[in-house]
C-alpha cells in the first residue's frame, strides 16, 4: 500500500508538472499570436498611411506640375502688387490726412475772421 501511495504521489507530481508546462506553452502560443497580430496591425497601418501619403503628394505634385509659368508670376506679381498697394496706401492716407488738416486749419483761420468780424460790428454798433 506504501508503494502504490507513492506511486499515487508520483502521478499527482507528473500530473501538475505537466499541467504547468501545458499552460506555459498555452500561454506562449498565445502571446505569439497576439503578437503578430499586433505587427500585422502596425504593418497595416504603415501601408494605409503610405499610400495616404503618396495620394495626397501625388495630387499636390500633378497641381504643381499643371500650373503654367504665367500663372505662377501672376501669383507672385499680385503678392508683390498687395504689398505694394499696402505701401502706397499708407502715403496717400498720410498725405490726404496732412492736406484735410491744412483745409481744416484754413477753415478755422476763416471762422476766426468772420467771429471777430462780427464782434467788432456788434461792439461798434454799442
Amino acid at each position: 500500500s506504501g508503494r502504490r501511495f507513492a506511486s499515487i504521489l508520483m502521478m499527482k507530481v507528473r500530473f501538475a508538472a505537466a499541467q504547468r508546462i501545458q499552460n506555459n506553452v498555452r500561454i506562449r502560443r498565445c502571446q505569439r499570436r497576439m503578437q503578430k497580430m499586433r505587427w500585422l496591425a502596425v504593418a497595416l497601418q504603415r501601408i494605409w498611411r503610405a499610400r495616404q501619403a503618396r495620394a495626397i503628394w501625388g495630387v499636390s505634385f500633378r497641381r504643381l506640375c499643371r500650373v503654367p509659368g504665367h500663372v505662377r508670376g501672376y501669383r507672385e506679381r499680385f503678392k508683390i502688387r498687395t504689398v505694394r498697394n499696402a505701401a502706397a496706401n499708407v502715403i496717400q492716407r498720410t498725405f490726404r490726412g496732412r492736406g484735410e488738416r491744412a483745409r481744416l486749419q484754413r477753415r478755422h483761420k476763416a471762422a476766426i475772421a468772420v467771429v471777430q468780424a462780427w464782434w467788432r460790428c456788434f461792439a461798434a454798433r454799442r
